[in-house]
């Protein structure tokens, strides 16, 4: 159970720390009872610190929305990246990240959220300031992309 403070300050750092020392050491608390009432309905079907972590995830959003605190969050360049030479490891060619860089900051971020992070779309938007339709068009511009990406990656090494 260590392991709550250092999600807590990692997600409020990555959310431009919206919450002070002081209130993330009270959070983590309430995190801890959080945990401890519902480890009952702990099915086991994820390790017990990706649940943990989730938990985490949403105490921290409720605390920022109570406190009316807003995440500070560094402006996205909207223009469309140039493209990005392919990588030289073969496993490198198959990651997420290389990928991401070939879409747009913006559609590129969303899907980093949603899929590394596991926001969903409504927690997405509050966390780039811009509403759930919009991050969810962002979301499918992207994947689009992405499939299309990967479908001109299979066909060159074919």
């Amino acid at each position: 159970m260590r392991m709550v403070g250092r999600v807590l300050a990692a997600r409020n750092a990555r959310l431009g720390r919206p919450l002070g020392e002081k209130d993330l050491e009270d959070l983590a608390q309430d995190v801890l009872v959080i945990v401890w009432r519902k480890l009952s309905q702990y099915a086991g079907q994820a390790p017990l610190d990706a649940w943990v972590y989730r938990i985490c995830v949403y105490e921290l959003l409720n605390a920022m929305r109570r406190s009316g605190k807003k995440i500070r969050m560094v402006p996205f360049d909207e223009s469309t990246p140039e493209p990005v030479a392919p990588p030289e490891d073969p496993a490198e060619e198959r990651s997420l990240d290389t990928f991401l860089k070939h879409l747009a900051p913006r559609e590129a971020e969303v899907i980093r959220l949603r899929h590394v992070e596991g926001l969903n779309l409504r927690e997405v938007g509050e966390v780039l300031g811009i509403s759930a339709s919009s991050a969810k068009t962002h979301y499918y511009r992207g994947l689009d992309k992405l499939r299309d990406l990967v479908r001109q990656r299979t066909e060159e090494n074919e």
